[in-house]
């Protein structure tokens, strides 16, 4: 034993002064993510980082877009390329062989598995400026919508991704910028031209190989719009107004299934974001000008759950419904800045340091933006930190 302490101790010395000293010694770059997005199967996590690097005694900002496979985390992840340093948009296809960046310049289609682009345009691809911020993909992953704004015209765009053409240009109302990305419903049977100013908004029926077809009906609030959100499955949609009223309809035939009145206040431009439950008939709607969430049945008329301690942002239900998830829109004590209800447990509340939550859809694992700006895999039922992910380098 007398004999194996000092090879021991010689190897210890060895690593602290030649291998981790230095190591140490090296200035670390700072390295945060901006954005975050999953895969619909939960197999992939994208990041946006942003970093400040040091060459040549000067300080660089470098932005990029990096892969996990969250099914073999001692994989390094994948380099996709570097992005834009403003807003961008990251988007999955609904198959996962795909993801979508979207800036004010640029869109640029990925496939996930080899890195390689699919998809390259520029903003000046349409004769209308594209913003390619707001995209959405066909449930068959073949196509891409994007939108097209100017002061004169808008228009809604359908791209081919493997031929990388333009195969439908679709005239909208102005100001449908208003709405963000919503124009066709997630199955994209449904197209809605928003008639702001003249609060009529027309539903048509779409074809990606034919394009918008007859009318379905319309819908009259007579009140500018504060949001809009379809179901999941299509069948449902939820619009809010600026005067804190929040209607239901059901998409078959366009008939209002009931209204309600949820915000005392007009939310305004800080506008009301919804989620709509996937096996009960509740919608989670939150208006950030008040701080408040409400959770309401909107086939009983029942308001099933309100929270105000906090203003709330982008709420969620996970999968099974066994939880609600919300971004809050301020700093609170310690640096918690997410909240999540165990709706089984009369929607007790516990609150989770980190922002941007990407729930797996096994509801069980949550990926989110830590404080640390690095990205933290949370279980939800145990409510135990699993790993933080390292930051990758090039």
């Amino acid at each position: 034993m007398e004999k194996l302490r000092l090879p021991v101790a010689v190897w210890i010395l060895y690593l602290i002064f030649v291998q981790i000293a230095p190591l140490q010694a090296q200035p670390v770059e700072p390295w945060s993510v901006v954005s975050i997005a999953m895969s619909k199967d939960g197999r992939y996590l994208a990041v946006k980082h942003e970093a400040s690097i040091w060459i040549d005694s000067n300080t660089h900002t470098d932005s990029g877009i990096w892969i996990y496979d969250l099914r073999n985390l001692l994989s390094p992840p994948l380099f996709l390329g570097e992005s834009d340093k403003s807003y961008t948009t990251m988007l999955f296809s609904p198959n996962g062989e795909y993801m979508a960046v979207g800036d004010f310049y640029r869109l640029t289609v990925f496939e996930v598995n080899s890195g390689d682009v699919i998809l390259d345009l520029p903003h000046s691809a349409t004769a209308i400026r594209s913003d390619f911020r707001r995209i959405s993909f066909s449930p068959d992953s073949s196509y891409l919508m994007s939108f097209s704004y100017s002061y004169t015209e808008d228009e809604v765009s359908i791209w081919d991704i493997e031929a990388g053409q333009r195969i439908q240009t679709i005239a909208a109302q102005l100001n449908m910028a208003d709405i963000g990305q919503l124009w066709l419903s997630p199955d994209w049977r449904q197209f809605i031209n928003w008639g702001y100013p003249s609060q009529i908004d027309t539903v048509h029926d779409f074809d990606i190989e034919r394009g918008v077809g007859q009318e379905r009906g319309n819908i009259a609030t007579g009140v500018r719009h504060a949001g809009a959100d379809f179901s999941a499955d299509s069948s449902f949609f939820a619009l809010a107004t600026w005067d804190g009223k929040v209607q239901v309809y059901e998409t078959d035939a366009w008939t209002l299934i009931n209204e309600i009145v949820l915000h005392q206040t007009p939310c305004g431009e800080s506008g009301v974001s919804f989620a709509f439950a996937h096996h009960h008939t509740w919608l989670a709607a939150e208006c950030g000008w008040e701080g408040l969430l409400t959770v309401w049945d909107f086939k009983s008329n029942e308001v099933i759950f309100r929270d105000e301690r906090y203003p709330f942002g982008n709420p969620q239900f996970t999968l099974n419904d066994a939880y609600l998830i919300a971004n809050l829109n301020e700093n609170i004590p310690e640096k918690y800045a997410l909240a999540v209800w165990d709706i089984e447990e009369g929607f007790e509340l516990k609150l989770y340091p980190g922002n941007s939550p990407r729930v797996h859809p096994n509801s069980e694992l949550m990926a989110v933006i830590g404080h640390d700006s690095r990205i933290w895999i949370w279980n939800i039922p145990l409510n135990k930190l699993l790993v933080i992910l390292p930051a990758p380098h090039r």
